[in-house]
């Protein structure tokens, strides 16, 4: 990237439309699937699809249209689509959640961020998505926790998962001995530790881990934001972390950095979590890297932001998701079935 061009360029869509990706370049753990990969195919260990298996929230009886012969959503997956749940975990709380579902008919892969604070229709004190996991007592019950309430947001729960915590992030930078960036706003925040100055230069481990976890786009960083082509708050966060993972994957598989590969596979190794196996991996990477450079895109849920509290829950911020417009993005870009997703397979939290 030249010093004079500002990320926000790279990303010209605003927060909920789609974004072309650019390069081979679309999270953190698309280095641990191309990692993954290299290790199955060195090993020679049979690479296959992983499972399509779906589950479904629960729709009222005969107010969803199935196809003939069919009992329920589940049952009506379109062959050519695999879906899978990317999961960015820091202290008990999934910090990132993106939905990715990989279509082989159009291929095409579509990645949809679920914002960390998207209200969910649950009973604990503070009913965000980012505590289902913690919720569930982290682990194996943690991870169904999270998918049936992320199952009430978008209609089902992916057939796989992948998570990783942010201490792999952390080592996979250092041991790519940093990555260049060009950080569009002064970020500081003295109770978090976040101190980064803007302009291009080399983050560590550290450094990166601020600039991923910074979400202050409002108030006196508005017109550096806005010139940068950067939203405000959560969604000027997920923007810039798109951005910035981009660049880390883009500089992580260069050809001097093969070398560093067992220290990327030792920081990866520590901190995943997934239900799929080297195989699977190996062969969702296979799929993934095979795409054109246009074919990935990423979304935005739909959502509004409200400062809410009853009785029952804490007055906190949340984002409100906005049904109309987020079942037309779900069914654009991560519906597996050969039917709509319609307001029944769905349960939005709505405060009037």
């Amino acid at each position: 990237m030249s010093e004079n061009q500002k990320p926000g360029k790279r990303l010209a869509e605003k927060a909920g439309k789609p974004v072309k990706k650019k390069g081979r370049g679309l999270t953190i753990l698309a280095i641990i699937i191309v990692v993954l990969c290299i290790i199955a195919l060195a090993l020679r260990i049979y690479v296959r699809p992983p499972s399509q298996d779906i589950n479904t929230n629960p729709a009222p009886s005969g107010q969803v249209t199935l196809p003939s012969g069919a009992t329920n959503p589940g049952s009506t997956v379109n062959k050519k689509t695999y879906t899978c749940l990317l999961i960015g975990q820091r202290d008990g709380m999934t910090d990132t959640l993106m939905v990715a579902m990989l279509d082989l008919g159009s291929k095409t892969a579509n990645v949809v961020s679920i914002p960390r604070d998207t209200l969910v229709e649950v009973s604990r004190k503070l009913p965000k998505i980012n505590g289902a996991y913690g919720s569930g007592g982290s682990g194996d019950e943690g991870i169904a926790q999270l998918k049936d309430e992320l199952s009430t947001v978008i209609g089902y729960a992916p057939a796989s998962h992948v998570m990783v915590n942010m201490t792999a992030f952390k080592e996979v930078v250092d041991a790519i001995g940093g990555v260049e960036f060009d950080v569009p706003v002064n970020m500081y925040v003295k109770w978090e530790g976040i101190n980064l100055k803007a302009g291009p230069q080399t983050l560590n481990g550290n450094q990166a881990l601020q600039l991923v976890r910074f979400r202050g786009y409002g108030s006196s960083q508005s017109s550096a934001a806005a010139q940068a082509g950067i939203d405000h708050d959560d969604y000027g966060r997920m923007q810039v972390q798109q951005m910035f993972l981009r660049a880390l994957i883009d500089q992580a598989l260069t050809v001097k950095n093969i070398d560093k590969i067992p220290a990327i596979l030792d920081a990866v190794g520590k901190n995943l979590r997934t239900d799929m196996d080297a195989g699977n991996i190996a062969w969702f990477a296979e799929q993934v890297l095979a795409l054109p450079d246009d074919a990935i895109t990423f979304s935005t849920l739909p959502t509004h932001s409200i400062h809410y509290g009853d009785s029952s829950m804490s007055k906190n911020y949340y984002e409100v998701i906005d049904t109309e417009a987020a079942l037309e993005m779900i069914n654009k870009m991560i519906n597996p079935f050969t039917f709509e997703i319609t307001k029944d397979m769905v349960k939005h939290r709505n405060p009037q």
